[in-house]
């Protein structure tokens, strides 16, 4: 009797090798060589966002008193008009999100097609700590532009 722990894994197995035993070439992903829409990156837009909290809202931790929400709105636009809004962590600090997409990721975007998304993000889990938080909003971001 064969297990079915065995069973599935013989079962993926087979379909992964199936998958990709008709890709041409070195093709590593199923989207490789497909056309694709020609379109660019113009700009990265972001913006901090805070409220403070009335009295009656506000709430206290074992070190600090909590009188303020922040949140932060990544946008990118295209030039063919679509622009793709994503949210960054605001945990990292809200300027200091900002001013790390403004100057580390907003640079190497601009010209580019959202449609290398997992090209464009793959290098973030390497960047520096904190930066995750930044990579998070503009990863969605993108995604929502090809949506």
């Amino acid at each position: 009797m064969i297990s079915r722990r065995l069973f599935l894994g013989s079962t993926l197995g087979v379909a992964a090798a199936a998958a990709t035993k008709n890709l041409p070439g070195n093709r590593f992903h199923p989207l490789d060589r497909i056309p694709r829409e020609n379109l660019k990156i113009t700009d990265v837009k972001v913006t901090p966002l805070s409220f403070r909290l009335p009295p009656e809202k506000q709430w206290w931790t074992a070190k600090q008193t909590v009188w303020k929400t922040d949140g932060i709105l990544a946008e990118i636009f295209t030039d063919k008009g679509i622009v793709g809004i994503g949210e960054p962590s605001p945990y990292g600090g809200p300027d200091l999100v900002k001013g790390f997409i403004d100057k580390n990721i907003t640079p190497g975007l601009i010209g580019k097609n959202p449609f290398d998304v997992e090209h464009l993000t793959k290098t973030w889990m390497g960047g520096p700590r904190g930066s995750e938080k930044a990579w998070a909003g503009v990863d969605c971001a993108l995604w929502d532009v090809i949506g």
